[in-house]
């Protein structure tokens, strides 16, 4: 009896190793292995001998490796599926594509329960709810004797598909291939890529251009969603599964991209590559948005790639071809997701200038600042001041510090006043430094040294600043 109930046990620590199941395990651990790799990471940046370095990068390896198999595991599991059409056979393809998708689905995730004051909570919610899907997913994965069948048929060309592909068309060449195209801009330069972001927002985030993006986008999901019902309840290839996917994955990416963007512009937080990456890349910052943003870059890519070849077999009905040119297109994603995914850790062709944040003291040049757009200073009103002499002028200034950047300590010749809009830092007046977060005043005198920091990691630091100066003096003198 002690011999059969080990037995049991050894079988169903077996069953739990099979590749459909071990995904579940590796997917529940995600927060866990994201963890050990940050922590693996940060060991290799201490003084430690070379072979300690060695082992550390082998070790942040086999992290990623574990991360990038479970998509990996997912497909190869729905590729075993049996093809019988069974209601349990379906839900359990459509447990399988949530698990190919845990990187934006733990970011959507982790983004609602801290909305909802419960971010202390995700490392517990997360396993269990990956573990009650890999329990469904055992349970609907057998067979079953009961089959499906009179179900709908979608016209090849029409209805959802239509619709869903000239969706698809309009918001690749309107939004977009030039977001991609920016963000791989970034491996060149950071200020490359925030000059062309500058530009394109122009075009895209426009009053009459972002709503229909927006449109647009509602329109991909719902099309989107009834295609995936559609083709998990039918058979299909290969293509076919990386298809939905691919596509149930840009769902969810879509979903948690936009509640981060917009809750953080709802906060006057800017969405620049700071936001994305933190202040030195992704692998000593957020690591949980590598993957993330890696997948999401070629998958997209992918997905468009995967349309296009069944619109060329369609019109041509050449196989052959079609796949030459599908194949082509996914050597190009997978070169720009990789430029991308080396630029969001922090690599880049050219290197900014050494950001204040890797230095101490006032040492800084106020141009270098500027120039690197670790500093942005932004007129809004410049005019004579009523009831003052003929001597002085108003000016008022909005300053923006990147995360951790502290600006050369200057004066001005005359008072300000600094309210703070967004972001945490400190200004430093006289030696005194005064903690300044959205809403804080601080006031200074004339001729007192003073210089702002942003002590914050991942956001900027925005002030309004107004100044009432003294005529035929200079607006700001920088002290040695």
């Amino acid at each position: 009896m002690k011999v059969s109930l080990e037995n049991r046990e050894i079988q169903g620590i077996l069953t739990w190793m099979q590749p459909k199941y071990l995904v579940f395990l590796l997917s529940a651990c995600y927060p866990g292995i994201l963890f050990v790799f940050s922590s693996i990471v940060g060991e290799y940046g201490r003084n430690e001998p070379l072979f300690f370095k060695i082992i550390a990068v082998l070790g942040a390896v086999v992290m990623m490796a574990l991360i990038f198999a479970i998509p990996i595991l997912a497909v190869k599991t729905l590729s075993k599926i049996g093809h019988q059409q069974s209601r349990k056979i379906i839900a359990s393809k459509r447990i399988i594509h949530l698990v190919f998708a845990t990187y934006p689905f733990y970011t959507l995730l982790l983004l609602m329960l801290f909305q909802t004051g419960m971010g202390h909570l995700s490392n517990i919610i997360w396993p269990v709810l990956m573990l009650l899907l890999g329990i469904a997913f055992y349970y609907y994965a057998k067979p079953s004797d009961k089959s499906i069948s009179g179900l709908k048929s979608i016209k090849i060309w029409g209805g959802w598909r239509l619709v869903h592909g000239i969706a698809a068309l309009l918001f690749l060449l309107g939004f977009v291939l030039l977001h991609i195209f920016n963000h791989g801009l970034a491996l060149w330069s950071v200020e490359l890529h925030t000059d062309v972001l500058e530009a394109l927002r122009q075009w895209y985030a426009s009053g009459i251009v972002e709503p229909v993006l927006f449109f647009l986008m509602g329109m991909l999901i719902i099309s989107g969603t009834r295609l995936f019902l559609y083709h998990t309840t039918h058979n299909g290839d290969i293509f076919r599964t990386l298809q939905t996917t691919s596509g149930v994955y840009i769902f969810m990416f879509l979903c948690a991209h936009s509640m981060a963007v917009l809750g953080a512009q709802a906060t006057g937080v800017e969405t620049d590559w700071y936001f994305a990456t933190g202040p030195s890349g992704l692998f000593t910052g957020p690591v949980m948005l590598f993957p993330y943003y890696t997948l999401a870059v070629f998958l997209i890519l992918m997905h468009a790639s995967l349309g296009l070849r069944l619109l060329l077999i369609h019109k041509k009905n050449n196989l052959l071809v079609a796949n030459r040119i599908f194949y082509t297109l996914i050597i190009i994603a997978a070169i720009f997701s990789a430029g991308i995914s080396i630029a969001t850790t922090g690599i880049h062709l050219i290197p900014e200038y050494d950001s204040p944040a890797k230095t101490t003291g006032n040492q800084d040049s106020l141009a270098l600042l500027i120039e690197n757009k670790l500093l942005k200073i932004d007129p809004k009103l410049e005019s004579d001041v009523m009831g003052f002499d003929d001597d002085h002028y108003l000016n008022i200034l909005e300053v923006e510090l990147a995360p951790l950047v502290t600006e050369p300590l200057h004066t001005h010749p005359g008072t300000e006043i600094l309210y703070c809009l967004s972001g945490k830092g400190n200004v430093l007046v006289d030696g005194t430094a005064h903690n300044m977060e959205a809403g804080s005043i601080v006031y200074v005198n004339k001729g007192q040294k003073k210089a702002l920091s942003n002590t914050d990691e991942s956001t900027r630091f925005r002030v309004l600043a107004f100044l009432v100066l003294e005529r035929n003096f200079p607006k700001i003198t920088l002290c040695n």
